[in-house]
């Protein structure tokens, strides 16, 4: 019994993973976390968008005695791209603003990865909104490989 238990418990940790991983997007950038944050930061705003907020979760973990590398969440939106899409399916707030997240990982390197906006038309009663979703995944994926440069 303990067997096929472990074994239903590794096909979903592998499902999951690779799940996250397909919704995912992920991009290497070739500064460290605290220029490529400014890059994006700056990007965004010169395109007109709002940072709301950028999270310093390294400072978070430091507060509490404990120790992360480099991550850094910022949190930025457009209100009227974020408008049509919570007329389109007001649920969608919640997964509103848009985030990326600049991370080091354990070998040093700097990503920056973020979630499609398109794949929310999944999660969302979105068909109405698509060509708005598809705007907003190309602006992302430009926005960060710009600041990954």
């Amino acid at each position: 019994m303990k067997k096929v238990n472990y074994l239903v418990a590794m096909v979903w940790l592998i499902a999951f993973q690779t799940k996250a991983q397909e919704v995912i997007t992920k991009m290497e950038s070739n500064s460290n976390v605290e220029v490529t944050v400014k890059k994006i930061t700056t990007i965004l705003e010169s395109k007109g968008l709002k940072v709301f907020s950028v999270i310093d979760h390294k400072k978070g973990a430091e507060s509490a005695s404990m120790k992360l590398l480099p991550t850094t969440l910022i949190i930025f939106g457009n209100p009227a791209a974020g408008t049509k899409l919570m007329n389109c399916d007001q649920s969608i707030g919640i997964d509103l603003p848009m985030k990326y997240l600049v991370f080091e990982d354990n070998k040093g390197k700097t990503w920056i990865s973020y979630w499609k906006p398109s794949l929310l038309a999944n999660k969302y009663h979105l068909d109405n909104c698509q060509p708005i979703l598809s705007k907003l995944d190309g602006a992302l994926a430009k926005f960060a490989s710009l600041a990954a440069e």
